[in-house]
């Protein structure tokens, strides 16, 4: 009989430990490292639950240039907000002994999800956007809407107008409200066109299952982040942005099967060998980036299980720092 201590960790406990502007660095090493060959991640495993308007994922992974072994089980119910007062995504880490296999931390994953797609949208902006890029539009007011708009302004200083489109007016307003003192213009747009025309950085994270943006109303040099896109039938741009873009995804098997590019590759519009790369190689050095001030480019977010690894163990080391948490004895 093994008896040994595992440290429980709740969100409050977590959101004191690491921030937004935190898990920036972590994201950005572990897409690096993973374009390098130095992680181990099966796609994550998806079960539908459309009686209940959700959906499961399981996300497995192992970070072997750190010794980071990590699982992270979601769960995403769009309606939760607003039908039952709980947020959409809801998520566990279990952080473990790489040699044993024994759970070092069991972990509320929930604001470690929200801060590590945060991240990737910066990381995305970092090196695929323009230099010079100042206006930012935000199509969504939901939570990643608020976490895009924090992350992209801890590395991009150049902001000077935001504009937020939303269904529920009320909350672009409320987003907006939480900006207005730290950007020069902020706007709550009335549509999805008045937002996007003519900003140099897109952001989209809603839980679209049909194109919400034109091309027509694109504009040459802009970068965009595809969020909401996270699951098979999803999408939310007009598969013609895709077509003239260079693409890069954060995963290329995963993106395929549930990014913003698996409708138009499923229906021939796009083919795999039009993704450009992963993020991790540009960061890497491996392929170019932008190449151009005038080229359309675009980030597939999926959303990775080393990202949350990596976030989680950080998470767990500072815990012990701090004496912060329960320890409980798992006894086999």
């Amino acid at each position: 009989m093994i008896n040994r201590g595992t440290l429980l960790l709740t969100g409050r406990e977590i959101e004191r430990i690491i921030s937004i502007k935190e898990a920036i660095p972590l994201v950005e090493e572990v897409f690096k490292l993973k374009a390098l060959g130095k992680v181990r991640m099966p796609p994550k495993t998806y079960l539908d639950l459309p009686e209940y308007n959700g959906d499961l994922r399981v996300m497995p992974c192992y970070i072997q240039d750190k010794g980071i072994l990590a699982v992270k089980i979601v769960t995403v119910y769009p309606f939760n907000p607003s039908t039952r007062g709980l947020p959409t995504v809801l998520a566990t880490i279990t952080v473990l002994d790489r040699e044993t296999g024994w759970p070092l931390a069991i972990m509320d994953g929930t604001w470690i999800t929200f801060i590590r797609t945060s991240a990737a949208g910066a990381v995305a902006v970092r090196w695929l956007a323009p230099s010079d890029a100042h206006i930012l539009a935000i199509v969504g007011a939901g939570r990643q809407g608020y976490g895009q708009i924090e992350a992209i302004l801890q590395i991009s200083r150049e902001i000077e107008e935001l504009r937020i489109y939303d269904i529920r007016t009320e909350a672009s307003e409320a987003l907006a409200s939480k900006f207005r003192e730290r950007v020069t213009v902020v706007k709550s747009a009335q549509t999805v066109r008045e937002a996007v025309e003519g900003a140099d950085i897109i952001v989209t994270a809603t839980p679209s299952r049909r194109p919400i943006i034109d091309r027509l109303w694109v504009k040459h040099g802009v970068h965009i982040n595809c969020i909401g896109a996270d699951a098979p039938g999803k999408q939310e741009l007009d598969p013609a942005i895709l077509r003239d873009a260079r693409i890069f995804v954060d995963d290329l098997i995963q993106a395929i099967h549930s990014g913003e590019v698996n409708v138009p590759i499923a229906t021939g519009i796009l083919r795999r060998e039009d993704i450009a790369g992963e993020i991790g190689e540009v960061i890497a050095g491996i392929k170019p980036g932008r190449l151009s001030r005038d080229e359309l480019t675009v980030f597939v977010s999926t959303g990775l299980a080393i990202q949350d690894a990596i976030v989680a163990d950080y998470v767990y080391r500072k815990a012990l720092e701090r004496n912060v948490g329960m320890k409980i004895d798992l006894v086999l």
